[in-house]
């Protein structure tokens, strides 16, 4: 491979970045660390950011090999969306830096649901960080490391059925010959899209299983593969054995999700009676009103919800708003990349369990769950008396990690509507309960 010029100067960025990596069973070539100081020069040359400094180039390896190692142990491929490594990168990188405030180690209601829910993932999670970082995370912290992979799972279930992207230069013709071939030579290949280099900013990378391309892409954010429009023998087992390759490590049924077995039917069958009347009832009740927010601080904000709330629901307005205050103190409740937030408190002042959904004519700057700043246009309130049953608390759990289980809920909840926001709800309610009478059926 011939170098660019000044290429040594790039070549020694390339050692030097290895020499931090610490690797020692990674050796380089001299072909790959000039294929490697050509890319970064290119990028150089292009005004793209390859990255501030080698610390943050680091970063990004790290994360990235961080997404590889959950991936590989949940059997879900969540290397296929760039836009979500983007988002843990930045996230990762703000952490590791601490130019942001880190989550006090508490109970986050939302957050810990998402643990009972998603049990595998975090244990994953928690197992890769250990492997791939040296900095300590507190339980809060690495719990929202698991919001991210849960609402990445949340919003792109796995298929078996793969589906291929085919990149071509130009022209519909090399595309078409090679898409036809995929089909017929790859079984495990069921939709082939075919692009050109020019469209691929229109495309959703992550609607894609594999990658093919007949040209070189430079900084393209998915892993592909370089292959010739005709697919040439060798080629084409080479292909078949990555699509083998890829089928084995991420099967059809993903381990992400395993919920508790029950081992008595009849017990189960109790409980979920009780949760069932209790869900219908909240979600009866629940309401979404305005709230003149215009000129108010957050202070000012939640005792105008307080208030808002029926004399049926609560004891004590001013105790439930100065519990709510001292929740929001201790660690944020604004939902990240939305205009939500989740306000709840448990406690003796609550009469019986309420929820409600609150518009805010003026929306309000808060702190989300991974420090950013949001502006809040929609509050949910979530009010629990102190002896709460089993059965009540696992509904509010359902409620609480269903907000943040993919985009799609958020949006849901961003500007749906009661009956909208309630047939959700009661949905995946009923999805939870379908799971579990399967698994105590096994266990019978």
């Amino acid at each position: 491979m011939a170098a660019k010029l000044d290429s040594l100067k790039y070549q020694g960025y390339v050692y030097q970045i290895f020499a931090k990596l610490d690797v020692p069973e990674v050796t380089l070539t001299q072909n790959e660390v000039i294929f490697l100081a050509n890319q970064m020069q290119m990028h150089e040359d292009k005004r793209v950011p390859f990255a501030s400094d080698d610390q943050e180039v680091l970063v990004n390896l790290r994360v990235g090999q961080f997404i590889q190692d959950v991936s590989d142990q949940v059997q879900f491929d969540f290397s296929k969306n760039p836009a979500f490594s983007r988002r843990l990168q930045k996230h990762i990188s703000a952490l590791l830096q601490h130019s942001v405030k880190r989550l006090p180690n508490v109970r986050i209601e939302t957050l810990s649901q998402l643990t009972m829910h998603f049990p595998q993932l975090y244990e994953a999670i928690t197992a890769a960080w250990k492997l791939d970082f040296s900095e300590e995370l507190n339980v809060a912290e690495l719990q929202l490391l698991l919001l991210y992979f849960a609402n990445e799972y949340g919003s792109r279930q796995s298929r078996r059925n793969l589906s291929a992207l085919v990149i071509c230069d130009n022209g519909l013709g090399t595309s078409a010959i090679l898409a036809a071939r995929l089909q017929k030579e790859v079984p495990e290949i069921k939709q082939v899209k075919t692009a050109r280099a020019s469209g691929l900013a229109q495309l959703k990378l992550e609607d894609y299983d594999i990658i093919f391309s007949t040209l070189d892409l430079p900084g393209f954010p998915r892993e592909y593969h370089l292959v010739s429009p005709l697919l040439l023998g060798w080629e084409l087992d080479r292909v078949k054995s990555e699509v083998a390759s890829y089928v084995a490590k991420y099967p059809e049924k993903s381990t992400v999700q395993q919920p508790c077995r029950f081992k008595n039917p009849a017990a189960v069958l109790t409980q979920l009676a009780g949760e069932s009347a209790f869900c219908q009832q909240l979600l009866q009740q629940m309401t979404l009103q305005p709230i003149g927010s215009q000129g108010m601080d957050m202070n000012a904000v939640l005792s105008a919800i307080v208030t808002a709330v029926p004399d049926e629901y609560v004891k004590d307005r001013l105790e439930v708003a100065q519990r709510l205050k001292k929740r929001l103190n201790l660690a944020p409740l604004g939902l990240p990349g939305s205009h939500l937030a989740l306000l709840h408190t448990r406690t003796r002042a609550v009469s019986k369990c309420f929820f409600a959904i609150y518009d805010l004519a003026e929306p309000i700057a808060m702190t989300a769950m991974d420090q950013s700043k949001i502006m809040v246009k929609r509050q949910l309130l979530l009010l629990a008396p102190e002896d709460l049953p089993e059965a009540s608390a696992n509904v509010l759990g359902i409620i609480s990690s269903f907000l943040v289980m993919s985009d799609q809920t958020l949006q849901l909840f961003e500007s749906g509507n009661c009956q909208e926001i309630a047939a959700a709800i009661a949905q995946q309610y009923l999805g939870q309960v379908t799971q579990r009478l399967n698994q105590a059926r096994g266990q019978s």
